[in-house]
């Protein structure tokens, strides 16, 4: 092996390493993305059930009748739909922060596969 083996052997494996790390963000990307789909759909159901809550609502109320007690469902619902939202947010940020660390090895991969190649012309040349 030439001198320039240890420098080639080194880029080799930044570039395995960069390439598996990649991977797990893809993954970590995909699975936040689910959660989060997850999630919007609930956002969903409980918006419907919320609207039809409110409708209830302003019927009793217009009509005398007791819509504090649906009131209580509708001020728990729009508590369920906070939750959920922040829990939408959270994996919005999860997913940015996986995609920064993605291409932050997309670049570690670039540039070792860039030392690798300098290395091999280095020792071809000698």
């Amino acid at each position: 092996m030439g001198k320039y083996a240890s420098t080639i052997a080194d880029a080799e494996s930044r570039m395995a390493v960069a390439l598996s790390q990649g991977e797990e963000c893809k993954a970590a990307i995909s699975g936040y993305e689910s959660e989060r789909d997850s999630f919007v759909a609930q956002l969903s159901i409980l918006e419907s059930e919320l609207s039809e809550l409110q409708a209830e609502v302003d019927r009793l109320y217009e009509s005398d009748g007791d819509w504090q007690s649906v009131w209580s469902d509708w001020q728990s619902k729009t508590g369920e739909i906070s939750l959920i939202m922040s829990e939408v947010e959270d994996r919005n940020s999860y997913i940015k922060d996986a995609e920064s660390d993605l291409e932050y090895y997309r670049n570690e991969y670039r540039n070792a596969r860039d030392q690798l190649r300098e290395a091999q012309q280095m020792e071809e040349t000698e």
